[in-house]
C-alpha cells in the first residue's frame, strides 16, 4: 500500500495501476506473493485478494518475524501463526 508519512493515511495507486495492467494486458492473477514481510511498508495482499480472488502466500519463516514483532512492538494481539496469508511456502 502506498503511505503518506504526514498524514498517516494509505492509499491503493500503486496497487491499482498493478490491477490495471493486469486487465490491460487480458492477465489473470493467480497468486498473490509477498515476498517477505517488512516493519518499513505496508503490503497490498490483502486488498489485491479482494480485488482478484487471488490466493495470498509468503515463505513459511514469517512465523518468525512475527514474533519477533509480537516482542519487539508489544504486539499481544498479532497472530504470529501467519494467519493472515491463505498459505505459507517453504523450500
Amino acid at each position: 500500500l502506498d503511505f503518506d508519512e504526514k498524514s498517516g493515511a494509505t492509499g491503493t495507486m500503486n496497487a491499482d495501476a498493478i490491477l490495471a495492467y493486469v486487465a490491460r494486458e487480458g492477465l489473470t492473477v493467480d497468486w498473490i506473493l509477498d515476498t517477505h514481510p517488512h516493519a518499513d511498508h505496508f503490503s497490498a495482499a490483502q486488498y489485491l485478494k479482494g480485488k482478484t480472488g487471488a490466493p495470498t502466500a509468503t515463505g513459511a519463516h514469517v512465523t518468525d518475524v512475527q514474533t519477533l514483532w509480537n516482542r519487539i512492538y508489544n504486539a499481544p494481539d498479532l497472530a504470529t501463526d501467519g494467519s493472515q496469508w491463505d498459505r505459507l511456502f517453504s523450500d
